[in-house]
C-alpha cells in the first residue's frame, strides 16, 4: 500500500530492492521520506493505474506497467462500489511473513545472512541450538 519506490545499491549486481526512507547516499534518489506520513496507495490512483495497465498499446508495455504498479489490470471485483482497493484485501502474510521474514531470520541467527560479518554478534546462534 505504500508508493516508496525500491532502490537498488549503487553499482551492485545484488538485484534486491530496498525502501530506506532517507536516500541522501544513492546519487538518482531526491526523495526523503516522513516515516509517520508515508505515501500511501489509494483507491482512485489504484484504479488509475489498474487501468493504464489494462488499456496500454502493447503486451510488453503492459507487462512493464504491470511490474512498476504491481497491478496486472482491472479487477473484476472493482465494479462492486462496496470495495475499496487496495484496503479492502488483507496483506499477503505467506509470503510477507513465511516466504521473507522467517527463513532471512533464520539465516540471520545462524551467521548466514548475506555476506555480513556475523562473528562475535550475540545473535549468532550456536550450531548445536
Amino acid at each position: 500500500m505504500c508508493e516508496i519506490q525500491g532502490i537498488r545499491i549503487p553499482s551492485s549486481q545484488v538485484k534486491i530492492l530496498y525502501v530506506p526512507l532517507h536516500r541522501k547516499n544513492f546519487p538518482d534518489s531526491q526523495h526523503r521520506y516522513d516515516a509517520t506520513a508515508l505515501p500511501l496507495q489509494n483507491h482512485t490512483l489504484f484504479m488509475e493505474q489498474a487501468q493504464e495497465v489494462q488499456s496500454a498499446l502493447t503486451n510488453a508495455t503492459s507487462e512493464e506497467l504491470a511490474t512498476k504498479y504491481g497491478i496486472k489490470g482491472l479487477p473484476l471485483l472493482s465494479t462492486l462500489s462496496s470495495l475499496s482497493f487496495p484496503i479492502s484485501f488483507p496483506y499477503d502474510f505467506m509470503h510477507l511473513i513465511w516466504a521473507n521474514f522467517i527463513p532471512n531470520l533464520i539465516f540471520l541467527w545462524t551467521g548466514n545472512f548475506k555476506d555480513l560479518d556475523h562473528d562475535d554478534e550475540g545473535y549468532v546462534l550456536a550450531p548445536k541450538v
